[in-house]
């Protein structure tokens, strides 16, 4: 709270475009820019400001972090922020010639997402890693070069990708998500659920990753695990089709058999996903089985 509004105010610079500069380098930087008149800010408010950064955004094993989700909704939008923001980061707190790699690399990313658009897998990973050659350690860079890799097929790359982003911000649960679905590709199930558990950890009312490890333990046969993380994945989003779909399923098999509740949650499903055949498939099958049998398989 401190940090999210001093941090602003104080830095102009909002508290997800952070990235990865850590805290005595983020307050070394907002301490040159800042002043008050023609001094700048004490040293013990600024060691103030390092303090209650590392209470709320970095040390993850405190367990008031683990009870403050705020902060991982603050964390995770820069990984998903917007192309033409990119060159604004630390604008205001970076020296000259650290605003011209800033920009430089903002083009960069720009024309990197050209590419994409036009699926030029090639050009893109050439743009990012031009990029990260002027921002060496940039883990939200990493993490969009990681991404096109796996878009051309490259897993070996695109893990090499993730675990490096993860080893510079390993707070950030998306980095262990995104991983997993590389684990998931290589059917590494295991790993796949380990990332998964690690980022449900940082953020467990993010239903996106409940329903991917539901999914990642259905593959491994825990299906007592598959129906806690459905029913927790539609507690935080009762409008998730996909999850109630899944459930609809689970719901026929002969260890969770309920083809009332199943009925019920494909039918819900069918209206919030209109254009997908599968839980009009399975709810077909919930409404022919005799009671008291398994379902048929198609």
């Amino acid at each position: 709270r401190d940090i999210g509004v001093t941090g602003v105010q104080t830095c102009a610079l909002p508290i997800y475009k952070i990235e990865k500069r850590g805290a005595d380098r983020v307050l070394t930087a907002a301490a040159r820019s800042l002043h008050y008149g023609e001094a700048g800010p004490k040293q013990s408010w600024v060691q103030s400001l390092r303090e209650s950064f590392d209470r709320w955004f970095v040390k993850k094993a405190t367990p008031v972090i683990n009870q403050q989700e705020t902060k991982y909704a603050a964390w995770n939008r820069w990984f998903e922020m917007l192309e033409e923001n990119f060159d604004m980061t630390f604008r205001h707190q970076l020296e000259t010639k650290d605003q011209q790699k800033l920009q430089s690399a903002g083009r960069l990313v720009w024309l990197a997402a050209t590419s994409i658009d036009k699926q030029d897998w090639k050009g893109a990973i050439a743009r990012y890693t031009s990029a990260l050659e002027m921002l060496p350690g940039n883990a939200p860079l990493l993490a969009r070069r990681a991404r096109v890799y796996r878009m051309a097929g490259n897993r070996r790359s695109s893990l090499a990708d993730w675990n490096q982003a993860i080893s510079i911000a390993p707070y950030d649960p998306w980095l262990f998500y995104h991983r997993s679905e590389i684990f998931a590709d290589l059917e590494a199930w295991s790993k796949a659920e380990e990332d998964l558990n690690e980022a449900i950890q940082l953020a467990s009312i993010e239903p996106t990753f409940l329903f991917a490890r539901s999914q990642i333990r259905f593959k491994q046969e825990k299906l007592s695990g598959v129906r806690g993380d459905l029913d927790r994945t539609i507690e935080l989003d009762p409008n998730s089709g996909h999850a109630l779909a899944r459930l609809g399923w689970l719901l026929q098999t002969e260890e969770e058999r309920d083809l009332d509740l199943a009925t019920e949650c494909l039918t819900r499903s069918i209206e919030l996903m209109p254009g997908h055949a599968e839980p009009l498939f399975q709810r077909a099958l919930a409404r022919i089985q005799p009671r008291g049998t398994q379902p048929r398989q198609s």
